[in-house]
């Protein structure tokens, strides 16, 4: 939780116990810890993803539950933006990286051109770690689950060019989406919960054995559909 810049609270926990079953607990003990309500809050931010597709609809589905009963705005954070923020500063180019299924990790390629500044090189996207390190010639640093794991990979095909930064730097923090969300909510347009959809980047595997969408969880055009209404 942030006021302006300043870090209220954040509460970190990867334990085995399901995070379903305790979010709205943390939520509440993180408000009560702060002194403040629901009410209190200006802007929600969310994590979309890539991540577990349970995971992602719990998160981003009690982040639109709370904004929505709140009356307030939601941005979403990309995960993988959010996880490469936080090595704003260690080097010019960061490469975060997360583990996805088998031996695929889900990654994209972002350089700081100052502290605190991200922007993106190359899109996210799930590859496997060979053959996206050979698309990366310049000094990087890397993190995540995915980084961690395949160290020795990274560190034989770059080299010196590469720093791969322990696997406490890689977690994705509350902190570091609150923070991006903030620096990218300008009040011009609306953000609206309704729109606000998990980034898989590789389709859930109910939807790859069954070859169709696993729910309708996407956003709606609701524009758009009654000019399709009107239409028939």
């Amino acid at each position: 939780m942030l006021d302006n810049e300043s870090l209220l609270g954040e509460y970190l926990f990867t334990g085995a116990k399901a995070h379903s079953e305790r979010l709205l607990a943390m939520i509440d003990r993180l408000l009560a810890d702060s002194a403040c309500s629901i009410k209190d809050i200006d802007l929600f931010a969310v994590s979309l993803g890539p991540g577990s597709f349970t995971g992602l609809r719990v998160g981003i589905s009690t982040a639109q539950g709370l904004a929505l009963a709140a009356g307030k705005e939601i941005v979403g954070i990309p995960t993988l933006e959010a996880i490469a923020f936080q090595a704003c500063g260690y080097c010019d180019h960061i490469c975060p990286m997360v583990i996805a299924r088998g031996q695929e990790v889900y990654t994209g390629l972002y350089r700081s051109p100052a502290p605190g500044d991200l922007e993106q090189v190359r899109e996210e996207t799930v590859a496997d770690p060979e053959a996206w390190l050979a698309g990366i010639s310049e000094e990087t640093v890397f993190l995540g689950s995915g980084a961690v794991r395949h160290r020795e990979t990274i560190e034989a095909l770059l080299g010196t060019k590469a720093r791969v930064l322990p696997s406490l730097a890689g977690l994705a923090r509350a902190s570091s989406v609150a923070a991006l969300a903030l620096s990218r909510f300008t009040g011009e347009r609306q953000y609206a919960p309704v729109t606000i959809a998990p980034r898989y980047i590789k389709m859930p595997e109910a939807e790859l054995l069954f070859g169709k969408p696993a729910g309708s969880f996407q956003p709606v055009d609701r524009k758009a559909s009654g000019r399709d209404e009107a239409k028939r």
